[in-house]
C-alpha cells in the first residue's frame, strides 16, 4: 500500500497532468486524454485545491507557440457576411425632407427613421488585405419617393482600388429603378479612404471593419437623382454622410 508521501506525489502528477493533456487535447490532439489511469487517493481537501490551480496556472503558461497570433497581412479574403451601414449627414437628410423626399426601406435592408441611418446585409464579396483592393456586395436597399417619382437604390456595392492606384476613385454604386423601370447601376457616392492604410491587418476575429468613411454625390449620382425627380436639386461633392462597412470573412485566407 502507498506512503502518505507516495500518495501526495501521485496526486501531484495528477493535477498537473490533467490539465496539461486536456489542453493539448483541445489544441491539436497530440495527446490522449486518458486521465484514468491515475487513480485518486485521500489527500486534503486544501492540498487538492491548491495543487490543481496549479496544474490549470501551468496549463495556462505553455509556451506561445501553443498559441500563435501571427498578424495577417496579405492575401485575399472572401467576404461572406456581415452589413453595409450609411450614416446620413443632418444636413443632406434635412434638404431631403425639406424638399419633401420620403424614405422607405426595400427588404432586407433596414432604416432607423430620425437617426438616419440605413443599414444593409453583406451577401458576399473579396478584400485583399495587401493592397486594399476590394468589393463588397450588399443586398436590400432603400427608395426616395417625392410626388409620383419613386426612385429605388438597391443591392449596394463597395468598391476600393488599390492603394497603389490613384487613378480610381472608392465607389459606392447601387442598381437604380425609376417608377418600376431598371436604370442600371450607377455610382452614386465616392468614398473617401483616407483612414485606411494598407496593408490592412487582419484581426484574430477576421473581421475586415472600415468605419465612418466619408460619402459624397458623384456627378453621375447627382444627373441620375435630377433626371429621375425632374429636378435640378442633386449637386456634385455634396457631402451626403458616412458609410461603415463591418465585413466577416471565410476561415484562413488564400494568397492570391
Amino acid at each position: 500500500m502507498p506512503k502518505c508521501s507516495d500518495k501526495l506525489i501521485i496526486y501531484i502528477l495528477k493535477c498537473t497532468a490533467r490539465p496539461l493533456l486536456m489542453y493539448g487535447c483541445f489544441r491539436s490532439r497530440p495527446l490522449r486524454c486518458h486521465t484514468s489511469i491515475i487513480t485518486k487517493h485521500k489527500v486534503p481537501m486544501k492540498i487538492r485545491i491548491f495543487l490543481t490551480l496549479i496544474g490549470v496556472v501551468a496549463a495556462l503558461n505553455l509556451p506561445s507557440e501553443a498559441n500563435p497570433h501571427t498578424p495577417v497581412t496579405s492575401g485575399t479574403l472572401n467576404v461572406k457576411t456581415g452589413s453595409t451601414s450609411i450614416s446620413l449627414d443632418p444636413q443632406f437628410a434635412s434638404a431631403l425632407t425639406t424638399s419633401e423626399f420620403s424614405f422607405e426601406k426595400v427588404i432586407p435592408g433596414r432604416i432607423k427613421h430620425g437617426k438616419g441611418e440605413l443599414n444593409f446585409p453583406i451577401v458576399g464579396g473579396a478584400f485583399d488585405l495587401a493592397d486594399i483592393k476590394s468589393e463588397i456586395m450588399s443586398t436590400g436597399g432603400f427608395s426616395l419617393t417625392q410626388g409620383t417619382a419613386t426612385v429605388a437604390i438597391s443591392d449596394l456595392v463597395v468598391t476600393t482600388p488599390a492603394a497603389t492606384d490613384t487613378s480610381t476613385i472608392p465607389t459606392l454604386s447601387a442598381l437604380i429603378t425609376v417608377n418600376g423601370v431598371f436604370q442600371g447601376r450607377v455610382d452614386l457616392f465616392s468614398i473617401d479612404l483616407t483612414g485606411v492604410t494598407a496593408p490592412y491587418t487582419l484581426p484574430p476575429n477576421k473581421k475586415v471593419v472600415l468605419r465612418d468613411l466619408p460619402l459624397k454625390l458623384t456627378a453621375d449620382g447627382a444627373t441620375a437623382l435630377n433626371t429621375a425627380f425632374a429636378t435640378t436639386s442633386f449637386t456634385a461633392d455634396t457631402t451626403a454622410g458616412t458609410v461603415t462597412v463591418n465585413a466577416i470573412t471565410s476561415h484562413g485566407h488564400e494568397s492570391l
